[in-house]
């Protein structure tokens, strides 16, 4: 299972320390097998991370909030799974509630959309039936002089 494309519009960790308000990373196709990213403190990274998650909300014990208050955001993760590729939206509007919509696009293109009416709930059961992926799937953990992570 590879992620292959993450897209964050409206995130406030890139907001804040890249001053940009929408941030896509394509990951590529090569043999390279580690992924680094490096940056100073406050810049994204542990955004990113705890973000890269395919689920709708954060990983991220210490941030509240998300998403950039009074904008609308998005979130977007492509993964592929063997001969499968999932595209998943998540949207998180200024007001109302977080959608969350899974398509399963097979090796002709045929899109086949695996939660059409964007429920959190049934998003999370399909994420788990067909990735395997529950929110406690995908932790992060930091090392760092101010971080107790590793007790």
């Amino acid at each position: 299972m590879k992620i292959k494309r993450a897209k964050f519009i409206n995130f406030v960790g890139f907001d804040n320390g890249l001053n940009k308000s929408e941030v896509e990373i394509k990951f590529n196709d090569d043999d390279k097998r580690i992924v680094m990213i490096a940056g100073g403190n406050g810049k994204g990274k542990s955004t990113l991370l705890y973000n890269l998650h395919p689920g709708a909300g954060s990983n991220d014990p210490k941030r509240k909030t998300l998403t950039l208050e009074g904008k609308d955001a998005r979130k977007e993760i492509d993964i592929q799974d063997g001969d499968k590729f999932y595209e998943i939206v998540h949207l998180y509007p200024a007001k109302g509630n977080t959608k969350s919509f899974i398509d399963l696009i097979d090796q002709l293109g045929v899109r086949t959309k695996l939660n059409p009416n964007g429920g959190v709930g049934t998003f999370n059961d399909i994420l788990e039936r067909e990735l395997g992926f529950t929110n406690d799937f995908f932790k992060v953990g930091r090392i760092a002089p101010d971080n107790n992570n590793f007790n």
